[in-house]
């Protein structure tokens, strides 16, 4: 399959198989990096919480722009109708925590349920 990564270590008995990002995926990524206060992100499709997105903290709170960027994931068909709770997750974290090796949950400065618009903590 063209794009897809798949590492093994054979001696453990570990496989790791990552399927490319869908085209909705895409484009929704590259949408909320050209974001003027994103200053990155990771996308991880196979993580509890799939959207981190970096930004400087300006000492409030993100649930707002993480609802906001919800609707950016709608906009590009990445949440739909057929979407549950819980499975597309956006979450605002404090970029210069994460470049000082602190985790993304320590990290956080709100997460939203992009289903549910339920707040999330951390």
């Amino acid at each position: 399959m063209k794009g897809t990564k798949c590492f093994m270590l054979v001696a453990l008995g570990v496989f790791f198989y990552t399927l490319p990002a869908t085209s909705d995926n895409a484009s929704a990524e590259q949408a909320i990096r050209a974001e003027k206060i994103v200053k990155d992100m990771l996308f991880q499709s196979d993580a509890a919480i799939k959207w981190q997105v970096g930004v400087l903290d300006n000492g409030s709170k993100r649930w707002g722009y993480a609802s906001y960027l919800c609707g950016v994931l709608l906009e590009h068909g990445v949440v739909t109708k057929a979407t549950k709770p819980g499975e597309e997750i956006v979450r605002i974290v404090d970029i210069s925590k994460i470049v000082r090796g602190i985790g993304f949950r320590k990290a956080s400065l709100g997460a939203v349920d992009c289903v549910s618009y339920e707040k999330l903590m951390p």
